[in-house]
């Protein structure tokens, strides 16, 4: 029977070397690890030694962050008998193979992994096709990364982003906006699309399709309406990006003031990046925002440096001699 044991043992070991050579081809390694068998190592202790793999292994590891954050449950045999067997593997083999986990966890730490990158441009290509094709998890986190990844010479990922303005999933809409908002002048050719989106039923893309609108062609008409209107429904509840509209509105349109108010209120926000930006925001409107005065000195003399410097930016284009006063503080 030791003998037998022994043999199945053998007949294990090769079929799972087999396996790993599928599961891992064209990928990274690290210590003898695969970049996949590291990546299912995100959820243990040892995540700093994870993290350390995937730096070392750089770009060369991305394929598998990409085939990760795709990664389906698996229910055929072969993928049964890799589970079942791999725990029965001795220690030393085990620590260079996959190990058999979740898509949902796969997806999880690839996820963790690419925000950690700095070389996710790279992959952008993938990044927006997933965008566009995956399932609703994978292409949420796609597109948002891929919103935050484009930049103006992008210009081919345009006809991608249009698409993606009508897909099923919000979370892609709303990052397609953002990504031809990105984009800015180049994307001109999207701007029927984003008109179209400024009636979509998700306040969220349409307050992003409206900043897009005005960065890609400079239209503050429609968008003032749009970002007034959010605006307002803010203050009776609503998402973090509603209540963004009042920021967004100052920059598209300085001339409309009934964003100041709306600003003041944030000074004091628990969110404290909302009110770190509404105090840069109220210097857009310069003299016309002398109600500011008061909030403004007052953040000066309390804030933190970063609330400090903000206030008195604001306060120079707003009244320069009261501004004057706290100069070398």
């Amino acid at each position: 029977m030791a003998v037998i044991g022994m043999v199945m043992l053998g007949v294990c070991t090769a079929l799972a070397f087999i396996l790993f050579t599928l599961r891992s081809s064209s990928t990274a390694y690290y210590r003898g690890r695969s970049a996949d068998a590291w990546l299912g190592d995100m959820g243990k202790t040892n995540q700093a030694a994870v993290l350390m793999a995937f730096k070392v292994m750089g770009t060369n590891a991305l394929p598998a962050l990409v085939r990760a954050l795709e990664a389906k449950d698996k229910s055929g045999p072969m993928a049964r008998f890799y589970g079942r067997e791999y725990q029965k593997l001795p220690h030393f083999i085990r620590w260079r193979l996959a190990e058999p986990i979740s898509a949902e966890q796969s997806q999880n730490a690839a996820e963790l992994l690419f925000l950690k990158s700095g070389n996710a441009r790279m992959v952008l290509p993938d990044l927006l096709r997933i965008m566009e094709h995956g399932d609703e998890h994978p292409a949420s986190f796609a597109g948002g990364m891929a919103a935050a990844l484009v930049n103006p010479n992008d210009t081919n990922a345009i006809p991608i982003l249009e698409r993606c303005l009508t897909n099923t999933n919000y979370v892609v809409r709303r990052s397609a906006a953002v990504g031809l908002g990105r984009i800015g002048s180049g994307a001109e050719t999207a701007v029927p699309t984003l008109t179209n989106a400024l009636q979509d039923p998700m306040v969220d893309v349409r307050i992003c399709a409206a900043y897009a609108l005005w960065k890609v062609d400079g239209e503050t008409n429609m968008a003032t309406s749009v970002l007034k209107k959010a605006m307002e429904n803010a203050s009776r509840g609503g998402s973090a990006t509603q209540r963004w509209s009042a920021i967004v509105l100052s920059e598209v349109n300085p001339g409309e003031l009934s964003a100041l108010p709306v600003l003041l209120g944030y000074f004091d926000d628990r969110d404290y990046s909302l009110a770190r930006e509404a105090v840069s925001a109220v210097g857009r409107y310069g003299p016309a925002a002398t109600s500011a005065v008061p909030a403004l000195t007052y953040k000066i003399d309390t804030g933190d440096r970063d609330m400090r410097e903000r206030a008195l930016e604001s306060l120079k284009r707003i009244d320069p001699a009261e501004a004057a006063k706290y100069e070398g503080k």
